[in-house]
């Protein structure tokens, strides 16, 4: 009977109530889909905005979000290496700075300069090699392409880099600080991955590093914060506009700046690395001296420095190239005997602007008028990286939108169809799961039904009394008697616990009850046997309720995480939901909301493929 009639329906009061209901069921659909939205659109953020709560990310459809996004994946999710290397003073990746305008010019001038130019590669660095919560494509592709190398053999891989390794998933080249005197790297086959994946890169993508940026950072912060220029004027005598426009000098400051001199001295000779420092004025002859007298003998030189010079005069001054290990300690010791005169200082921007002075011709008017810009010598010019970075995001606006708002899902379906068995051990553990409890549990009902044993109510009591009880109850001794037998970490361990279920026996024997027994007479009469019984006919006529019974198992198993973390806690056992678990741990929201999302398409797929059989499931044990 219907809640309002067709006759009131024509009435203003009836098409009000109508109107009503339809609202009120509709502002229940949005309160039922707008949390999911939320979700969704959180599966799409990074940390940068994994607090905001539109529902659709800002980087869709603002080319200034998708720049910032483009900084945090390149800068490794560390807002201080942007600080360091652009001259910024962001506190979050949200709050950097976008260049105003682009001037063609700038970025043309800048990749002339890099063709024509002969860099080393440890003036830059390869962006978005290093993943904190969330795994950026570089370093995916690295991962890939080491895999792709070593045909998959992790044994391998790990002979080749002299250590062991367990998964491809944890292979990190991390960040070159080339800049430190600490930092030293030995060439192996990540490296060269990376140093390959490094010239195939466009420039966009690379860190250019800055000796002024790594001075501020190391000096400069600590005596006076960057937050203002006051406390660094107040000790300085030439006092600066702002720490963006500073220039760390190429040549050590004379004896008018004592304290900037000072600590340019002590920068230089116990922070900066020395291959970031040449020498003018010094003979090759004066270090190759120099070496005879520190090392005597030529065979103590080579094996110090693992080569295989055949006479000290071989020896050339370390100009412009990478020292690390016993190099880079006797370059500093030859360093600290020289005065400070003679040290110069090399870096991308220092070559850029001495390319721009032959390029213009020592015009600033020229390079103004050019770059559109105001500087009133060749020193205050910059790398155009901004706008270069701006540009290439613009370029790619399109495939960077697609990259950043797919990147979680690409991460999670990588781990968890490729980086372990999680997915193929549920669905190993679902299966056998289902046709455990279509074996067992109708075989039950069906001895329970058909053969009226004495005690079948005690027995069916018994079985309902386990529901009082919640799983968590069971756990402990479940878990003691499969150690005991020697079966954790193993499907047994995972199926036999849930093998048979009191409710579900309870339900399958009532159906079965309800069947005719003239079914059984006439069957009985054509000579069929029990088992055929059971399976051409009482089976073939339980199908609702058989499609509740795999269903509830399916449910079960595929949720099941308590029960299969404590059986199975190796990592090759894992589960979706463990390894779930485990995911959470270490990733950011956005990419748990995304693992859940995932996660959640099976039982959906499920869902929209049995609904009917679902409704009837449901509906027919009630019934019976």
């Amino acid at each position: 009977m219907p809640i309002i009639s067709r006759a009131e329906t024509r009435s203003r009061r009836g098409k009000l109530v109508l109107l009503a209901i339809v609202a009120v069921l509709s502002l229940g659909g949005v309160t039922m889909v707008y949390p999911f939205l939320l979700m969704l659109s959180g599966s799409m953020r990074s940390q940068m905005d994994e607090a905001s709560l539109n529902l659709i990310p800002s980087f869709l459809f603002s080319d200034k979000a998708l720049y910032r996004r483009f900084l945090e994946t390149k800068y490794d999710q560390d807002v201080g290496t942007l600080n360091r290397d652009s001259h910024q003073h962001a506190y979050t990746f949200s709050d950097a700075a976008v260049p105003p305008r682009l001037v063609r010019r700038r970025i043309t001038d800048f990749r002339a300069f890099v063709r024509q130019s002969k860099i080393p590669f440890f003036w830059w660095v390869l962006g978005g090699t290093v993943g904190y919560q969330t795994t950026p494509g570089n370093l995916r592709a690295l991962r890939a392409r080491l895999e792709q190398r070593f045909h998959g053999h992790l044994r391998a891989f790990s002979r080749a880099v002299g250590s062991p390794t367990s998964a491809w998933d944890l292979i990190t080249p991390g960040v070159p600080q080339w800049l430190s005197q600490r930092f030293s790297y030995r060439p192996d086959a990540i490296w060269a991955m990376y140093f390959q994946m490094f010239r195939q890169s466009p420039l966009a993508q690379r860190d250019i590093l800055s000796i002024t940026g790594y001075f501020l950072q190391t000096v400069i912060a600590p005596a006076y914060g960057l937050s203002s220029v006051a406390a660094y004027n107040q000790a300085h005598v030439r006092p600066i506009r702002s720490f963006r426009t500073f220039v760390l000098p190429r040549r050590v400051p004379s004896h008018v700046q004592p304290l900037l001199r000072e600590e340019w001295i002590d920068f230089v000779r116990g922070q900066l690395n020395p291959s970031f420092v040449v020498l003018k004025g010094v003979s090759t002859a004066s270090w190759q001296e120099w070496l005879r007298q520190r090392y005597r003998t030529l065979a103590a030189l080579n094996g110090a420095w693992r080569t295989r010079f055949t006479a000290f005069d071989a020896v050339a001054l370390p100009q412009g190239r990478w020292l690390s290990g016993a190099k880079a300690q006797d370059y500093l010791a030859f360093l600290d005997r020289l005065s400070p005169a003679h040290y110069r200082l090399w870096d991308l921007g220092y070559a850029w602007r001495d390319w721009l002075r032959r390029h213009y011709r020592h015009s600033i008017a020229a390079l103004n008028a050019a770059g559109q810009t105001r500087y009133r010598r060749f020193s205050q010019a910059r790398i155009p990286m901004a706008e270069l970075e701006y540009s290439y995001v613009r370029q790619h606006a399109l495939a960077l939108r697609w990259r950043y708002a797919t990147r979680n899902y690409v991460n999670v379906l990588d781990g968890m169809l490729f980086q372990g068995r999680a997915l193929l051990n549920t669905a190993i553990y679902c299966l056998l799961a289902i046709l455990a409890a279509l074996v067992v549990n109708p075989l039950a009902a069906y001895a329970l039904s058909r053969f009226r044993l004495r005690g079948t109510y005690k027995i069916l009591l018994i079985l309902m009394a386990t529901m009082a009880f919640p799983p968590m109850v069971t756990m402990i001794p479940n878990f003691i008697i499969l150690r005991q037998l020697h079966l954790l970490n193993t499907f047994a361990a995972l199926i036999l616990p849930a093998i048979a279920n009191g409710y579900m026996i309870f339900l399958l024997k009532g159906f079965f009850d309800s069947l005719p027994p003239e079914l059984y007479e006439a069957a009985r009469l054509d000579g069929a046997s029990e088992l055929r019984l059971f399976v051409q006919l009482t089976l073939a006529l339980s199908q609702p309720i058989l499609a509740w019974v795999t269903l509830g198992a399916f449910t079960a198993a595929y949720t099941n995480f308590l029960g299969a973390l404590i059986v199975c806690p190796a990592q090759h056992m894992w589960t979706i939901s463990v390894w779930l678990y485990q995911f959470e741990q270490q990733a950011n929201p956005p990419a748990v909301y995304a693992a859940v999302l995932i996660a959640s398409i099976p039982t959906f797929l499920v869902f929209l493929l049995a609904q009917r059989t679902i409704i009837r499931g449901i509906v027919v044990p009630v019934e019976k």
